[in-house]
C-alpha cells in the first residue's frame, strides 16, 4: 500500500484481514502525526479480533420467501398465513387485500404478541382504521409493510427475543 501525501492528522488504513481459528482478524496501519517534510511514515500495525457466533434459529423463524410463497421452518406456504413467536404457522383466512377486516386481524390477539407486523402483499397498502381497531383496543403495537419487508422484520424481532406475530398476505398471481 502506498500513501502519496503525508497528513498531519491520524488516519487508519485497512491493511489485511484473515479468518483464523474461528476468529476474524483485521489488521490496520495507523499513521501518526508526521511533520510535513519528513518522508518516512511512522507505522504501527494493530490487530483486532472478532469472533462470529451463529445464533440459535427459532423453530418459528421464516426461512425463505418469494413473491408467491413463504417458508417457515422449511415448510412452504402459498396462502396467507399468521406466524408467531410461540405457535406454529397457521393459515390466515385472507385471500385479497380487501379481505383484511377487523375480524381477520383479531385472529392474532389470542397469541398475545407485543407487536404485530402486517404484510400487505407485493406492495405497501394501508388497511382501513376499522380493520386495525382490534389491535388498538388491546394496546398492541403494529406496523404495516409489504410482505417481503414484513418477513425480514419479523425475523429480526424474533431474533431479538421479542414477542412478535406477523400476518402475511399472499395474493394469488
Amino acid at each position: 500500500m502506498t500513501i502519496n501525501a503525508i497528513s498531519p492528522y491520524k488516519i487508519a488504513i485497512p491493511a489485511k484481514s484473515c479468518y483464523v481459528n474461528g476468529k476474524f482478524l483485521l489488521s490496520k496501519i495507523i499513521v501518526g502525526n508526521n511533520p510535513p517534510l519528513r518522508p518516512q511514515l511512522k507505522r504501527m500495525t494493530v490487530c483486532m479480533a472478532m469472533k462470529f457466533q451463529r445464533e440459535a434459529a427459532s423453530e418459528f423463524a421464516i426461512t425463505g420467501y418469494t413473491a408467491d410463497s413463504v417458508s417457515v421452518a422449511g415448510v412452504s406456504f402459498t396462502q396467507s398465513l399468521c406466524v408467531s413467536h410461540q405457535a406454529a404457522a397457521a393459515l390466515w383466512p385472507v385471500a385479497t387485500f380487501a379481505d383484511i377486516t377487523a375480524s381477520a386481524v383479531a385472529t392474532v390477539i389470542a397469541l398475545q404478541p407485543e407487536i404485530v407486523i402486517i404484510g400487505t402483499g407485493k406492495k405497501l397498502r394501508f388497511p382501513t382504521p376499522t380493520a386495525l381497531a382490534p389491535l388498538r383496543e388491546h394496546r398492541m403495537g403494529f406496523e404495516v409493510m409489504d410482505t417481503a419487508a414484513a418477513c425480514r422484520t419479523y425475523n429480526v424481532l424474533l431474533g431479538e427475543g421479542r414477542q412478535v406475530a406477523a400476518l402475511l398476505l399472499l395474493e394469488a398471481p
